[in-house]
């Protein structure tokens, strides 16, 4: 039996423990520069070289591993501005617009007394309430984001035909506070009659009335882009406040209601108690066609268990159906600075308001994120709407880059 040489033994262990020690030092390598790219930006412009040595039988290593770390800019909150008095157009006492943003104003003048006075002033819906901003009174309008596009493809009231919009190129977002989620409420009686959107044709329907955001969200789902079957209702104009009378007399079949995501709409919960009524949801193909009818509509999960008192109502499953953001929109007369501190507060007290107003429950959890996500909805085409710079500024101070979003900033 021959046998091997010694020299050759040791020659071949020597090999195999370099090739190891030599992947283990880049390993080691890697590791390091895994970990200084993993720290959180400088705030200045910093090359390092980190050299680490590892001696072996025989050889000895050396790794050098080259950081450039690249700046953030250091964000510096703007000074406080001399004090405003910010009037905030509204809608009316008791609508879910004007206990929002009521909440709102004392939230902010309470945290920033030195800065701000926002005071709610009660306008009429929405729709007018932008008109009214845009005609130069108040320093804020309570907005949609179907506003937003409206106002971007001249469509709606907002069709130039009808509208000459004069402050379209400071239309920006401030602040969007909940979305409205939108369903059929009927007699209880009449539930086994009216079982979907689509059995809407040939009934009395009240829409919300002319100038609430809710109308123009009505008109649209069950138009030419959406289930178009408007033509075929018997549509009923009166105040939110004589719904439930004129529902239960039979004035009217149907009502276009909704809620927030912590209550129904006042009016629709006094028809709840008063009448005793049945939930209509929309079928998974109407509802697909509803939110075909506009880019500003989303589809949202409802339970009816947590918001309504009628027994067939609450017993009714959660369903999906379409909703819209509504929030605040200013323009160019309300300084960068005022804005920054306005949305500061309303984003950093969110909890306060979610104990104060139901409404804000959602926002209370994920408000900023909320908001990020509808900003880089309405920055897309075809609505493509900038937000207030002074939003911008809060953003930055919170990590996020608006531009590398795609969030759209206005420029003054």
């Amino acid at each position: 039996m021959s046998s091997v040489p010694s020299e050759k033994v040791d020659r071949r262990a020597y090999l195999k423990y370099l090739a190891s020690f030599i992947v283990g030092a880049v390993i080691f390598g890697g590791g390091i520069a895994a970990y200084y790219s993993s720290l959180p930006p400088r705030k200045e412009v910093v090359t390092e070289t980190v050299k680490t040595t590892v001696t072996g039988p025989t050889v000895t290593q050396t790794i050098t591993v080259t950081v450039t770390q690249t700046p953030t800019p250091t964000f510096t909150p703007p000074p406080k501005p001399a004090k405003m008095t910010w009037n905030a157009n509204t809608s009316e006492p008791g609508t879910v617009g004007y206990i929002a943003i009521a909440a709102i104003a004392d939230l902010v003048t309470k945290t920033y007394p030195d800065v701000l006075e926002v005071l709610p002033i009660s306008v009429g819906g929405a729709t007018t309430t932008v008109k009214v901003w845009d005609r130069g009174e108040g320093h804020s309008c309570y907005n949609t984001l179907q506003h937003l596009w409206q106002v971007k493809v001249g469509a709606g009231p907002f069709d130039p035909a009808q509208y000459k919009m004069k402050r379209a190129n400071e239309f920006w977002q401030v602040l969007w506070m909940y979305p409205l989620i939108y369903f059929g409420m009927i007699r209880a009686a009449d539930a086994g009659k009216i079982k979907s959107w689509s059995d809407f044709a040939g009934r009395a329907v009240f829409p919300t009335p002319p100038g609430y955001g809710s109308h123009e969200v009505f008109r649209a789902v069950f138009g030419k882009d959406g289930l178009n079957i408007i033509d075929k209702m018997d549509l009923k104009s009166m105040s939110v406040e004589a719904a439930a009378d004129n529902l239960k007399m039979g004035v009217m079949d149907v009502c276009w209601a909704y809620c927030d995501p912590g209550a129904l709409a006042k009016w629709c919960m006094d028809v709840d108690v008063r009448v005793g009524v049945a939930v209509v949801p929309p079928t998974e193909e109407e509802l697909k066609k509803a939110l075909a009818a506009g880019p500003w509509l989303s589809k949202y999960k409802v339970d009816p268990s947590t918001l309504f008192t009628s027994p067939l109502a609450k017993a009714t499953k959660p369903f999906d159906t379409v909703a819209m953001p509504f929030g605040i929109a200013a323009g160019k007369d309300v300084s960068d600075a005022h804005v920054y501190y306005f949305v500061k507060a309303v984003f950093e007290k969110k909890e306060e308001l979610g104990k104060v107003v139901a409404t804000f429950t959602d926002f209370a959890k994920r408000g900023l994120e909320w908001n990020i996500e509808v900003f880089k909805d309405q920055s897309k085409p075809p609505i493509s709407t900038p937000i207030h710079p002074g939003v911008a500024l809060y953003l930055r101070e919170k990590g996020y880059n608006p531009e590398a979003l795609g969030i759209l900033v206005g420029k003054r």
